[in-house]
């Protein structure tokens, strides 16, 4: 049996010893990095982006005071910068953070710089203008799919198209989508699904970052793909994701599955229009108009045997309402209704009769010659004759 470990630490005591750690053992270092998804500031006015080089990626934060001070310049996303700053540990997500105390300009990041110059360089030979494009067929039937083996934008791309049940002839084209030897084994399957003439070409893969994508970024793809006849959908990346082979395509789609349901989209309307359409047909046929008739005409037999029934009910519901009324306006009622007000006022004057005071127990008092009864002991003088009315029978008293 293992035995017990001598000290067993919380997550957040780790990790507050995982930030000491940092804090003391490399404190604050310059980096030299390439903005990422930099946006300017957040409503809180506080900046969140990432900083990156050719192996790595860490996020980063520069707090809205700080960034008041230091930040003199317009920065831009992909620009390359030499940031100050120190490494932190978020406990509520256990993750990695560098807070900038300082950044300042060193130019544009290698791989953004590229890409904007080969779009600006592209974009002038007019590869990206619509009149180029090719229309995708509204209806197609043989697809060919470019994408990553076992990846998960074939997994998506296959379920969307199985689940839309479009007759679509669906043939593969794997290829390696990201690393040095992408580009050409892009281009060579580009040139195997040409070969198979096909309606529509899907090329595809899942997101990432500037570097997991820019096999889609290269020169010979974009061009490879301006120059192919054959209708090509591009679905890379993720809706933030935008490279040079989305522009070049004939048509874009966010994502792998939006592209898949958009080639299908076609057949989902038109079989649409063939159900609305069998409805109609099924709707004007002449067993449809003779069901119909069937059906009226026994409504009208089940409302003509109903209505005599319906009759009887309604008179003799209006005979008990006759028959309530005068049960409720008869001389037993009006009896009735004159001996409990009598009961009433029995009650009301047997509580306001002085014998029931006098039997529990009070007396009623007065000053033999007057009038009314005693309330204030002020109200009798010395030696005045005083009659006490009891429950059964009178005394007489003197004031002293």
């Amino acid at each position: 049996m293992a035995s017990a470990p001598d000290e067993v630490f919380s997550v957040a005591g780790a990790l507050e010893m995982a930030r000491n750690a940092l804090d003391c053992e490399v404190g604050s270092v310059w980096l030299e990095a390439e903005l990422f998804q930099y946006r300017g500031p957040h409503a809180s006015g506080h900046y969140y982006f990432k900083l990156r080089d050719q192996e790595a990626t860490v996020d980063a934060i520069m707090w809205r005071g700080k960034a008041a001070r230091i930040l003199n310049f317009d920065a831009q996303d992909g620009m390359q910068v030499l940031v100050q700053g120190r490494f932190d540990i978020y406990a509520a997500r256990g993750s990695l953070s560098f807070q900038v105390e300082a950044m300042r300009p060193l130019g544009a990041g290698g791989l953004a710089q590229q890409f904007e110059l080969l779009k600006q360089k592209l974009l002038a030979e007019g590869l990206f203008e619509s009149e180029n494009k090719l229309a995708i067929p509204v209806r197609p039937r043989k697809v060919v799919v470019i994408t990553g083996q076992g990846s998960a934008a074939c997994a998506d791309i296959l379920s969307s198209l199985e689940e839309s049940q479009a007759p679509l002839d669906i043939y593969l084209c794997y290829s390696r989508v990201q690393g040095t030897q992408a580009v050409d084994d892009l281009v060579d399957a580009l040139q195997a699904a040409t070969k198979l003439r096909p309606d529509v070409i899907l090329l595809s893969r899942g997101g990432g970052s500037l570097e997991d994508l820019w096999s889609f970024n290269e020169e010979k793809l974009v061009r490879a793909i301006a120059a192919c006849r054959i209708p090509i959908v591009s679905a890379v990346g993720h809706e933030v994701d935008t490279t040079l082979c989305d522009l070049v395509a004939d048509y874009r789609a966010i994502t792998p599955t939006a592209g898949a349901q958009f080639i299908a989209s076609g057949w989902l309307a038109s079989l649409q229009e063939l159900k609305n359409l069998r409805h109609r047909l099924l709707a004007q046929s002449p067993q449809s108009a003779m069901q119909r008739l069937r059906n009226r005409f026994h409504q009208a037999e089940s409302r003509l045997a109903q209505a005599p029934l319906d009759l009887l009910a309604q008179t003799k519901a209006k005979l008990l309402r006759y028959a309530n009324g005068l049960l409720r306006s008869g001389p037993a009622v009006a009896l009735a209704q004159h001996q409990a007000r009598c009961r009433t006022l029995e009650a009301r004057l047997a509580v306001a009769n002085p014998q029931q005071l006098l039997d529990r127990g009070y007396a009623l008092v007065q000053v033999e010659g007057q009038d009314g009864y005693l309330r204030n002991a002020s109200d009798a003088k010395s030696k005045d004759k005083l009659l006490v009315q009891l429950a059964d029978g009178a005394l007489r008293a003197t004031v002293e």
